[in-house]
């Protein structure tokens, strides 16, 4: 099981005999500075500055993708994110996990990294917000 949970939006991914880490963010520039990304994505982002929406999204993906792969590991942020480099669109292997983009409502961006090949279109995902839940 993972979470993650921001602003008024949380996500709860449960997958049966795999390890698993899930993180959530508002889609938007993505955390502040770059002190967070290696080499190979500082130079896959360049390519997208200027495009405003596009480049915050690959930013916030890119974070995301970091953040459920130092969750499934266990580890957090006590791990260096520069140490992990992500793929393009969040999607794809990374080591020994797989990452995919979750659905999750307009102007949100979420990954799922699993440690076995799994197919995103066959994920549940039911947004709570607290609305929801009273």
């Amino acid at each position: 099981m993972s979470c993650s949970a921001a602003g008024g939006l949380a996500l709860v991914a449960v997958a049966p005999r795999a390890g698993l880490g899930i993180d959530l963010e508002p889609a938007g520039p993505g955390p502040e500075g770059d002190e967070w990304l290696a080499a190979p994505e500082l130079a896959r982002l360049a390519g997208h500055a200027g495009e405003g929406t596009g480049e915050g999204i690959e930013r916030t993906r890119a974070w995301t993708a970091k953040e459920a792969v130092l969750k499934a590991e266990g580890t957090g942020l006590r791990r260096d994110p520069r140490t992990v480099v992500t793929p393009a669109g969040g999607r794809g292997r990374l080591g020994s996990w797989w990452l995919a983009p979750l659905p999750v409502p307009a102007g949100w961006v979420a990954t799922a990294a699993l440690d076995r090949r799994w197919d995103p279109a066959r994920v549940r995902v039911r947004p709570l917000t607290p609305e929801r839940l009273r």
